[in-house]
């Protein structure tokens, strides 16, 4: 039996605060220079690959890293944004996409990358960053790797 105090909306609703996260996090202003961090990569391979890189923010410094997945053909470098998210150390694992446009032998275009941040940790998070990517191998390109991000340096 449905009580009252369950449609006054009152009470909590989470489906109803997820999309709200989703829409704010939408039309939230991007701190570029206080709390986003950069990152910087190469990865390469073909079906096994190899990543390595640095994530750098204002305020929290240098981060290099570097680890392994699987991923299309090809060699490509990504410099990305995570806006309004800090560098977490610790082991990450995600995804990366990019479409390359032909630009003489290689290819220029858009990168999302996005997965866990800080596993195995008492702060672990998702990350998300969009960019831009260039290389040679595929005009569509995906991998999922795993890499450690070290303390800064």
């Amino acid at each position: 039996m449905l009580q009252a105090e369950s449609c006054s909306g009152l009470g909590s609703d989470p489906i109803k605060d997820r999309a709200t996260d989703y829409y704010n996090a939408g039309n939230e202003v991007v701190d570029f220079f206080g709390n986003s961090y950069y990152d910087l990569n190469i990865t390469w391979g073909c079906f096994l690959v190899g990543t390595v890189g640095i994530q750098f923010s204002w305020k929290q410094g240098f981060f290099p890293y570097a680890g392994g997945g699987v991923g299309t053909c090809g060699i490509a470098g990504a410099f990305t944004i995570g806006p309004n998210q800090p560098v977490t150390p610790g082991l990450q694992c995600g995804g990366q996409g990019s479409y390359l446009y032909p630009v003489g032998w290689a290819g220029v275009g858009p990168v999302l990358q996005g997965g866990r941040s800080g596993i195995f940790t008492d702060y672990e998070s998702t990350f998300r960053e969009v960019g831009v990517a260039g290389g040679f191998g595929l005009p569509i390109s995906a991998s999922l790797t795993c890499f450690f991000v070290d303390k800064d340096f």
